[in-house]
C-alpha cells in the first residue's frame, strides 16, 4: 500500500463530475492539465445536472452540502462542473435523436443553471464548467 499522508490539505477545487467510467482517462488527463493535485471529488450520475435539474430536490441539496463541506473543511479555491456526451442521466445521445448539437445545447443550459445555483449558495466563488465528448473537452463560459 502507498504511504498515506495524515496532513490536511487545501483543495485546489471541489469537482462535481459524472461517475461514468468511460471518462476516467479524460478525468485523469484533465487533473494533470489543470494541475489539480488536491481536490474533493463529488462523483454522481449526470455530474452538474443534479444542481440544475435534479431528479429529487434532495439531490441538489446533497451536492450543495458536499460542496459546502469541501469549501469549509479544505478551503476549496473553486468549483469545477462536468457533464459529458452520451450521459445516461440526460437520456444518452439517443435522447437527442443522435443530434450532437442539440445534446451540447442542453448541456450548456444545464451548466448555466448549475452555475446560477452555485453563485446563489457561494457568492464570489469561482466556477468552471466543462462538457466532455469523445474527442476532448469544451469549456462552457
Amino acid at each position: 500500500m502507498a504511504q498515506l499522508s495524515q496532513e490536511h490539505y487545501t483543495a485546489d477545487a471541489v469537482i462535481i463530475w459524472c461517475f461514468d467510467n468511460r471518462f476516467w482517462p479524460a478525468f485523469l488527463e484533465f487533473l494533470k492539465e489543470k494541475n489539480l493535485n488536491h481536490f474533493d471529488p463529488i462523483f454522481i450520475a449526470g455530474g452538474a445536472k443534479s444542481l440544475a435539474a435534479p431528479e429529487k430536490p434532495e439531490d441538489k441539496d446533497f451536492v450543495l452540502r458536499q460542496s459546502e463541506k469541501s469549501i469549509a473543511l479544505h478551503k476549496a479555491a473553486k468549483i469545477i462542473l462536468m457533464t459529458h456526451s452520451d450521459c445516461g442521466a440526460f437520456g444518452g445521445l439517443q435522447g437527442f435523436g443522435n443530434n450532437k448539437e442539440a445534446e451540447f445545447n442542453q448541456h450548456k443550459e444545464v451548466m448555466a443553471d448549475a452555475k446560477k445555483a452555485l453563485a446563489e449558495k457561494f457568492p464570489g466563488k469561482p466556477v468552471e464548467a466543462y462538457f466532455f465528448h469523445f474527442g476532448g473537452a469544451i469549456v462552457i463560459p
